[in-house]
């Protein structure tokens, strides 16, 4: 009874940590304090979907940030086909809203935050691609996972 009871208790303290995904791609930034950890890019029905993390440490200082998802910004966030030079931007709702997490957050130390955007998918024979994010380094060259 002990030895099932333990294997129960080992099997449920365990779950947690196997649940836990590696990032893609982890990278910098130029805000101090700052790191990127790409979690998914996969293409789905026509559409290429961003998911990421933006990591704060001890030494960040909390304050408010814009992130970019609009074509028209500078330093807005987007995924390159570098091979064939093609940028694939943000997708829009009728409004002109961009598909993408809130753009303005406040950010605060030793925290993660989860982030994504939509982009029109590049098409089938492209199977990796880099994904370009404010305040980020870039995530060269990623494989695309298809659903």
């Amino acid at each position: 009874m002990k030895r099932i009871l333990f294997l129960f208790l080992l099997g449920v303290l365990c779950l947690p940590v196997a649940a836990i995904a590696e990032p893609l791609e982890q990278v910098g930034s130029s805000v101090p304090g700052m790191s990127c950890e790409l979690k998914k890019l996969y293409r789905k029905n026509g559409v290429l979907t961003a998911k990421w993390d933006i990591v704060t440490d001890e030494s960040f200082s909390s304050s408010r940030y814009e992130f970019r998802f609009r074509k028209k910004d500078s330093s807005c966030s987007y995924a390159v086909d570098q091979e064939k030079g093609v940028k694939y931007f943000p997708l829009t709702d009728k409004e002109g809203t961009p598909l993408s997490s809130a753009g303005s957050m406040y950010l605060r130390s030793n925290k993660k935050f989860g982030m994504w955007m939509k982009m029109p998918a590049p098409p089938a024979e492209v199977t990796s691609i880099s994904v370009v994010v404010t305040f980020c380094e870039p995530f060269d060259d990623i494989d695309i996972t298809d659903k």
